[in-house]
């Protein structure tokens, strides 16, 4: 147990749990801004369920950022492919389909 206390990770979750303990107790403004814009780093699997999730649900608008083009590409179809499957089930009508695919941007530079 004494082994497990001392390494750099231990002490590492200690200092983070304390601060994040002080940070509560500080408190400040606690009323949050809406939020009208999204970056998105990487969009492959996990970065265009986030975009999907952003625009199709909270309708924030997103930016996909990613180096490769061909992964843009397939972020893009895949939030088409989102859409009409919505459409086809009757869920979305085509405005809504639009509207959200309408909200996903992209972007191959930081």
């Amino acid at each position: 147990m004494g082994d497990l206390l001392a390494t750099v990770e231990s002490r590492n979750l200690v200092r983070l749990f304390l601060n994040t303990t002080e940070a509560k107790k500080q408190g400040g403004d606690k009323t949050a801004g809406k939020i009208r814009e999204a970056g998105v780093v990487g969009s492959g699997l996990m970065g265009a369920g986030i975009a999907l999730a952003l625009t199709g649900r909270a309708r924030i608008k997103a930016t996909l950022v990613d180096t490769d083009l061909k992964v843009l590409g397939r972020a893009l179809k895949k939030a088409w492919d989102a859409g009409r499957k919505r459409v086809k089930r009757r869920q979305w009508d085509e405005v809504d389909a639009a509207r959200s695919f309408n909200l996903v941007s992209t972007a191959n530079d930081y």
